[in-house]
């Protein structure tokens, strides 16, 4: 079936419904297919990503810290990012002009962090290159390419709410040809909290008028209370690679016993016949 970004359409499904998670030992065209057209809810690929690099990684960014900072637009989550996301700019001229600087300057900050081991995110992307059909593509708005993905870290205790990301409602003159047909998350995790820490997810996209109802007042978290079917919870591991459809809510719960980091970025499927883009 396919499933467009505004589908108000959900299965009622329990705790866990192993029928919805996809795992397997590496990605495939098919998975990603069934994922893209909402025949499943999550791809799921352990060890996915060294073990040995992820922790070589971690050490490389604690040596500086100095690398990470809080959402622009969001300082009172206690999450840190290395590089920026395109939702942060809210269509402030200033800060999307500042975001289109950045892309050169996160790679080769990356690369040094990643040294001597190839990134996650360009082990994902070579990966998709190789197995989708019309291959690859950084997103581009006005001809200016974005961010490939960002360094994300998630301190003790800190929760993020249910929420959707999309493409169309961050950049809403995206022209129309341009649309996803739905939007993917693809995560890369290098380390999570002891206890807790779970992606939270729920195979439901309300659309915009939906979300009015939904809507907690805040950024754009909805109120979990209110959501009218229940949630499938994952808990990520080192080395995990986990792709989701993120126009359907998903939620990231609080946890206790160190961070919770990881490579993050989003990819747009327009078709079997078109590149899957990627940005942040």
């Amino acid at each position: 079936m396919s499933v467009s970004m505004n589908s108000g359409c959900a299965h009622h499904f329990g705790a866990y419904d192993n029928s919805l998670v996809k795992f397997s030992t590496k990605l495939t065209y098919q998975s990603l297919r069934d994922l893209c057209n909402g025949d499943i809810l999550a791809i799921r690929i352990p060890n996915y990503y060294d073990t040995a690099a992820c922790e070589k990684i971690l050490s490389h960014l604690g040596q500086h810290p100095q690398l990470t900072g809080k959402y622009d637009n969001a300082p009172e989550l206690d999450i840190y990012r290395l590089g920026m996301a395109f939702f942060e700019t809210r269509f402030n001229k200033n800060l999307t002009d500042t975001y289109f600087s950045l892309p050169d300057k996160f790679k080769s900050t990356v690369s040094d962090i990643c040294s001597p081991y190839n990134s996650p995110l360009d082990q994902l992307v070579n990966d998709l290159e190789h197995l989708w059909p019309a291959g690859t593509a950084i997103q581009k708005l006005e001809n200016k390419a974005m961010m490939p993905g960002l360094i994300r870290t998630f301190m003790e205790n800190q929760v993020f709410p249910p929420h959707q990301d999309m493409l169309t409602r961050d950049y809403p003159d995206l022209p129309e040809k341009e649309h996803p047909l739905s939007q993917l998350t693809m995560n890369i995790y290098l380390r999570n909290f002891d206890e807790g820490g779970e992606l939270e997810l729920w195979d439901y996209a309300p659309d915009d008028e939906q979300v009015k109802q939904l809507y907690t007042g805040t950024h754009d978290f909805i109120d979990r209370g209110k959501i009218p079917v229940s949630s499938l919870k994952i808990k990520p591991t080192p080395g995990e690679l986990i792709i989701v459809q993120c126009s359907k809510l998903h939620s990231v719960r609080p946890g206790t016993g160190g961070n919770r980091v990881a490579f993050s970025c989003f990819s747009a499927y327009r078709g079997e016949d078109q590149p899957l883009t990627y940005w942040i």
